[in-house]
């Protein structure tokens, strides 16, 4: 048996134990704080090439941590979209790319980007897009600004079968990993389950290097129809009033909106007494607008001015 005459081990101990040590280093590096090994593939149902999604105002999705998106604004391919909490932020239809500018009370933010993401579409397993991103975020005044440098690769991994809240969506995978400008430390990996058959992510996972995990989920996709201008909201709330006042329980009426194609169809549900003897109905409404359906179930009570609105907190 021959013997390293470095380390007193035999040859072929010696190759077992610098094969250990690469293995053991491989494993540790997996762990270092600032790496992180791409997601594994996901093979699940055959899904179609999904085209670029379109999206009108008043759409909106509500998540499980509380959060909920309404499309105010569409020109071009860029979308805005306000939060429940106020805040404004614009996107692009590419929707997996950073915010392209947002603003709430006090701050807001202007981003711009080395890449549209329109070679991610037709959306297809395998598809992927690099991009820089130079934000510029600052006091609604001008004052305390400060720039932020981030560098970006999305890739289409696969395919999954995921169930939210909202029901069971086929979609596809899509993960997003951020790293710090001009570098491949890694800092961040979100991946969306984007369901082609409702134009939007029902799961948005995020994982941090420093920061503890998020996720979120679809609980519902609906219409919001306070982001309509106010002639037809006026118009809508109207048509409300006269059929929770006239409308027989189980009856389905319709409202067509005179400058969009958008309609509504409101279906009484039941009719039943509030604590302060009061009437009170549930009901249905269904939007229909740009070959989409969202439905929303509510509950509307009588106030002393005759209109109908949510019921007051008991």
């Amino acid at each position: 048996m021959r013997f390293n005459r470095f380390t007193g081990l035999s040859v072929k101990g010696a190759a077992t134990a610098v094969l250990l040590l690469l293995l053991q280093g491989c494993a540790a590096s997996s762990l270092m704080p600032g790496s992180q090994p791409e997601l594994a593939f996901s093979s699940g149902p055959a899904l179609p090439v999904a085209a670029m999604p379109e999206f009108s105002v008043g759409e909106s999705f509500t998540y499980d941590d509380g959060s909920t998106e309404t499309v105010i604004a569409v020109r071009g391919d860029k979308v805005t979209w306000r939060s429940g909490g106020g805040i404004v932020r614009a996107r692009s239809k590419s929707f997996f790319l950073p915010v392209l500018s947002w603003q709430n009370r006090v701050r807001r933010s202007q981003t711009v980007l080395t890449n549209d993401g329109k070679d991610m579409w037709p959306l297809h397993v395998g598809a992927s897009v690099r991009l820089d991103e130079r934000q510029v975020a600052e006091d609604n005044d001008g004052s305390n600004s400060r720039e932020y440098k981030r560098s970006w690769e999305c890739k289409v991994k696969g395919t999954e079968k995921v169930t939210v809240p909202a029901g069971s969506f086929n979609t596809y995978r899509i993960e997003c990993y951020r790293y710090t400008f001009d570098s491949s430390y890694w800092r961040q990996t979100r991946v969306y389950n984007y369901a082609p058959d409702i134009g939007y992510y029902v799961v948005r996972d995020d994982t941090y290097v420093s920061r503890p995990s998020q996720r979120r989920e679809l609980v519902s996709a609906g219409f919001d129809s306070q982001a309509l201008p106010r002639a037809e909201q006026t118009s809508l709330i109207q048509f409300m009033n006269r059929t929770m006042n006239t409308s027989l329980d189980g009856k389905t009426l319709s409202w067509k909106s005179p400058g969009r194609d958008l309609q509504v169809q409101i279906k009484v549900l039941n009719t039943f007494a509030a604590k302060n003897g009061g009437a009170c109905r549930n009901y249905l409404s269904r939007y229909l607008f740009s070959g989409k359906a969202r439905t929303n179930q509510r509950t509307v009570c009588r106030r002393q001015d005759g209109s109908w609105g949510r019921p007051e907190t008991q």
